[in-house]
């Protein structure tokens, strides 16, 4: 009878290891790919809009949606296509009432002026720097395949420490 139990005991304990050994510890669940990068959304044009800085500027409103505040931003375009990208030109959807005081490399493609209201968005164009060329092309220089526009101007009612963005960027 001992016999009997010692094996009854140990057949428990080999199904008990089977069972153990293919029952994972635990389960996952399915991913997601990650999305694709940014740049081959615009056949191979990286957009970018950062703000960098800004600061409240008088006069002290007591309506604060009115209130101007400065910004500092940069608008970069990268070209990490095959091909070289003639005479760029670049929607920003500025959405706080902006007044552009400068834009360093570029121009307003629609024939506005800088110093001017941008507040339903502008297209940049590039200037003096139009066209940018791949990095085959270059060998990797950014200088030839990258400008960055340096905006400064005045928004409304966007207090930091908030950082104002626009609604969107997107090539023309």
């Amino acid at each position: 009878m001992a016999v009997a139990v010692a094996v009854a005991i140990a057949i428990a304990d080999l199904i008990f290891l089977i069972i153990l050994t293919t029952i994972p510890f635990s389960i996952s669940q399915p991913t997601e790919k990650a999305p694709l990068p940014a740049a081959d959304s615009c056949n191979g044009i990286f957009l970018s809009y950062s703000f960098n800085q800004g600061a409240k500027l008088p006069p002290n409103l007591t309506v604060l949606a009115r209130q101007p505040y400065r910004f500092e931003s940069t608008l970069s375009i990268l070209n990490s296509g095959l091909q070289e990208l003639k005479s760029w030109k670049v929607f920003v959807g500025f959405q706080h009432d902006e007044f552009l005081v400068s834009a360093s490399g570029a121009v307003l493609a629609d024939g506005n002026s800088i110093p001017g209201n941008v507040g339903n968005g502008t297209v940049f164009g590039g200037f003096p720097m139009s066209n940018l060329k791949t990095a085959i092309e270059t060998a990797g220089d950014f200088t030839q395949m990258q400008v960055q526009v340096k905006l400064l101007g005045t928004q409304f009612g966007a207090a930091p420490p908030n950082n104002p963005m626009p609604s969107n960027i997107s090539c023309q």
